[in-house]
């Protein structure tokens, strides 16, 4: 997690080193108001001002982000369904053995 815009934004190592190149060119104060961050960091709106003009390379930044973390959140939900398959092959197999053991 990191703090972008005086918000907390969860992005990767990648994502902030780009921010930081972003911030060098534009200033602090281009990413002020641009979007809305949720408790875990999870951008959950791209806000430009429609009194001042943004440069579109912070939207698709901003926008590019709010994507990645979607995936990397799906990617998380597929590695416990991944994890949970095997335990469920797990349980078969005892169940199976215990029903043996049962019969004899």
């Amino acid at each position: 997690m990191k703090v972008i815009a005086n918000q907390l934004i969860d992005v990767s190592p990648e994502e902030f080193a780009y921010y930081q190149e972003l911030e060098k060119n534009f200033g602090k104060d281009a990413f002020l108001g641009l979007f809305k961050t949720n408790e875990q960091g999870q951008i959950i709106a791209v806000i430009p001002s429609i009194n001042h003009p943004t440069a579109m390379v912070l939207i698709f930044y901003f926008l590019n982000v709010m994507f990645n973390q979607r995936l990397r959140k799906l990617v998380g939900w597929g590695n416990k369904i991944g994890e949970l398959e095997v335990q469920i092959v797990n349980l078969e197999k005892r169940m199976n053995e215990w029903e043996l053991s049962v019969k004899k």
